[in-house]
């Protein structure tokens, strides 16, 4: 919180941190880090208590990309993604 207000005091503007996640946002970037080639079976599904993204996928991924590709999207989120296939 006070990192927020010291910001919010840096730039002069106000600043709030949105209590939920924006699981539009969520979805739409797990199925665009999915490779095309892992052919996405369906929407992701989102587990808001669990904090992750579980998607199905038609073709197993290769350990070493699919482990990029999940670490990424945590970074990036703060979600964890779990890929069935």
């Amino acid at each position: 919180k006070r990192t927020v207000q010291a910001m919010a005091s840096a730039i002069g503007h106000r600043l709030r941190i949105r209590p939920n996640v924006n699981t539009f946002n969520l979805i739409e970037l797990a199925k665009k880090l999915i490779p095309a080639e892992w052919r996405l079976l369906k929407q992701p599904s989102l587990h808001r208590e669990r904090s992750t993204v579980e998607v199905r996928v038609a073709a197993p991924p290769p350990p070493e990309e699919l482990a990029n590709t999940c670490k990424q999207y945590d970074e990036m989120t703060g979600f964890r993604l779990t890929v069935i296939g």
